[in-house]
């Protein structure tokens, strides 16, 4: 007979270990009741069963995640203030606490604390901690804190933290923190994500994500610190950005950033930043800063470059590989296929097709609509002038002259001795 006392209890119930899903959760069958329903055939002349003797049932596990064998026994009561042992496997515990000393498995706890020296499991935990020295499982954890020092999962989180020194995995995690070396999310809402490698499956909505490596799939939040910083993955970012998933917060700041779609105020990356489509202030980058589609305040890098722009380049050396519309500053050179704006550049200046002002020691242009100014200036065709030591237009006033140049023939672009309109 088993005894019940509702202070101070310690019962002891043996258990074999559970199926893990592909996440190693769902550890206590899910809600389906393995002490259920199916007692054996009693043996000839045996005792007839009082309903507290211990009944073993052997039967295949219900759960979608794996087919174990599993033996159970006949539970004790619910409702215990304290229930301890070796190796328990309850049904449903409501009270203060619950301790194991090996592994301890529940299908339902509603109380204060259980706890494991080495493996905590639970299908349903509401309560205010879930701790053990090793690892806790829960599919459904609802209180304060998952608390090891290996590893703690859940299918569903909701509550202050997961803490662990090793790893930390929820499908959905709503909570303030989440500390450890590794933290794996699909969708997780939380104040701050702090760890060696933090990754958000599908999407990230809260405060910040601190780490050695951050990674969201979509981030909406104040920012991701970290020394790798990616949005989209690090280089999906650029070979295949997803639709609709983008980068909505205050900024990306560590060595390297990279976001597949990014509107937010700036990106700073000690050694570069990168986005296949900006939206926002600054993009800096110690020396590179990259995007195919750029529209904000200014790129400050080493080397700059964007495919399309609009706002200012700023470093050693701007490239616009298509259409950039702003500036380019260049301590050496600046380079667009069609700029529309003004290109300064210590050395050299360089497009093929130029509408507003080139200024630098060499300028060179394949059609020029505005002014060049600088030692050597070249354009195939000039509509505008040119201001230099040594001024050659193919069509313009004259083909070489020095100090002054100028064209405004209205018949159309010079190409290769043809007008073009």
């Amino acid at each position: 007979m088993k005894v019940r006392i509702l202070l101070g209890t310690a019962i002891v119930t043996l258990s074999t270990s559970a199926a893990a899903d592909d996440i190693g959760t769902r550890p206590a069958r899910n809600h389906d009741r393995i002490f259920a329903a199916e007692e054996p055939t009693p043996a000839p002349n045996a005792p007839p069963a009082d309903g507290h003797d211990v009944v073993e049932v052997s039967r295949e596990s219900s759960s979608s995640f794996g087919g174990d064998k599993l033996i159970a026994e006949d539970p004790p009561g619910d409702w215990y203030a304290a229930h301890a042992g070796f190796r328990p496997h309850l049904d449903t515990f409501g009270g203060l606490l619950t301790f194991s000393l090996a592994h301890g498995r529940t299908e339902r706890f509603y109380g204060v604390v259980s706890m494991s020296a080495v493996r905590n499991d639970a299908g349903t935990h509401v309560g205010a901690m879930q701790f053990a020295l090793g690892r806790n499982l829960s599919d459904e954890f609802i209180g304060v804190t998952q608390l090891s020092l290996a590893e703690n999962r859940a299918r569903t989180f909701a509550g202050v933290g997961q803490i662990t020194l090793g790893y930390n995995r929820a499908i959905e995690h709503y909570g303030v923190l989440q500390f450890s070396a590794y933290n794996h999310d699909d969708e997780i809402g939380v104040l701050t994500q702090i760890g060696g490698y933090n990754r958000a499956t599908d999407q990230f909505a809260g405060g910040f994500m601190i780490g050695g490596w951050n990674d969201a799939a979509d981030f909406y939040g104040i920012a991701q610190l970290g020394v790798v910083n990616a949005q989209g993955g690090l280089w999906d970012a650029f070979d295949h950005p997803q639709d609709g998933q983008a980068f909505r917060g205050l900024a990306q700041i560590g060595v390297v950033n990279a976001a597949s779609d990014f509107t937010s105020v700036f990106q700073l990356g000690a050694l570069g930043s990168g986005a296949h489509r900006f939206r926002g202030a600054l993009q800096i980058g110690g020396l590179l800063t990259w995007t195919e589609d750029f529209a904000g305040g200014a790129q400050i890098g080493t080397v700059n470059i964007d495919v399309e722009g609009g706002g200012a380049q700023l470093g050693a050396v701007n490239v616009s590989l298509e259409e950039h519309e702003g500036l380019q500053i260049g301590g050496a050179g600046n380079y667009a296929d069609e700029m529309t704006g003004v290109q300064i550049g210590a050395l050299a200046n360089i497009a093929d097709e130029m509408t507003g002002a080139q200024l630098g020691l060499v300028n060179y242009a394949d059609r020029v609509e505005g002014v060049q100014i600088g030692l050597y200036n070249h354009a195939n065709s000039l509509r505008g002038l040119q201001i230099g030591l040594v001024n050659h237009a193919q069509d313009g006033l004259l083909q070489w002259s020095a100090l002054l140049n100028m064209g405004f023939d209205d018949s159309g672009f010079y190409d290769g001795g043809i007008a073009q309109r």
